[in-house]
């Protein structure tokens, strides 16, 4: 599997754009995909968007700006799924600073900690309070402990702190072990605080 991201060869002057008179929803999508790194028209529909239809036509506007750079994904089964992620150029119009990181691994990676994300939204629609992506958890927990995602979620029982550790079958149990065991540690004493692998 390979992934190449491209940008629009349609695209207007990016320059001509004032992002302030975007859609709310088109600027939270460029908020969450440069947060998330990078998300499928499906996932981005679950969290931003009313419809998937909806995401594929704002989606598609935004990749013709230049804000959104998109490449095809192994279909899993009928369709091509797409991903999307912004482009250095729409980061630097936006006022961010470019952390993309490339790499098959991570994709698939980053789309996983996504789809995760996007079940606990629809397990539970509202629920959800707050996502922090993994350069977010930063300093949240001891340094040896870093979250691909931490989730706070709010139902009628009560609430959670979820943090998220995605497995792509890339680390050895020695590795696994150590990791579950600062957890055990760092989450100690915290009530209400998860680890879910």
């Amino acid at each position: 599997m390979s992934v190449v991201f491209r940008e629009s060869t349609e695209r207007g002057l990016l320059s001509s754009v004032d992002v302030g008179l975007l859609a709310v929803r088109d600027r939270a999508c460029l908020r969450l995909l440069y947060r998330a790194g990078v998300a499928t028209a499906d996932q981005l529909a679950t969290l931003i968007f009313p419809s998937r239809r909806t995401a594929l036509r704002r989606l598609r506007r935004l990749w013709q700006l230049g804000l959104l750079e998109r490449a095809p994904l192994a279909p899993e089964r009928g369709g091509i799924p797409v991903a999307y992620r912004i482009t250095r150029r729409g980061s630097k119009r936006l006022g961010y600073v470019d952390t993309r990181t490339g790499g098959v691994s991570r994709v698939r990676h980053t789309l996983d900690i996504v789809d995760a994300v996007c079940a606990l939204v629809r397990s539970a629609p509202g629920s959800v309070q707050l996502w922090l992506t993994e350069p977010m958890t930063d300093g949240i927990l001891p340094a040896d402990i870093r979250p691909d995602s931490i989730v706070v979620l709010q139902r009628d029982g009560g609430s959670a702190v979820v943090c998220l550790e995605i497995d792509e079958a890339t680390e050895h149990s020695p590795m696994i072990r150590a990791r579950l065991g600062a957890y055990e540690r760092a989450l100690a004493g915290r009530e209400g605080w998860h680890l879910v692998w």
